[in-house]
């Protein structure tokens, strides 16, 4: 895992998580940047690979971050 960069939960800047991501249509997580962002112990209003479908990041645009969740 890659240190700095956003903390949205596990990370190194101590984010215990916990935020409500919602259930609408648009994005969680929109990364405009090559920025890493940690992102554990969320609620994403999705499960498994729908989770996926709510982040924008470096697996649609690979000048991106990735979001670890």
């Amino acid at each position: 895992m890659p240190r700095g960069g956003i903390d949205l939960g596990g990370g190194t800047l101590g984010s215990v998580g916990k935020n409500s991501f919602g259930t609408g249509p648009e994005y969680a997580v929109d990364l405009r940047g090559a920025y890493e962002v940690t992102a554990q112990g969320n609620l994403w209003g999705a499960t498994g690979a729908e989770i996926e479908g709510r982040i924008h990041d470096q697996l649609d645009d690979p000048k991106l971050g990735r979001v670890h969740y």
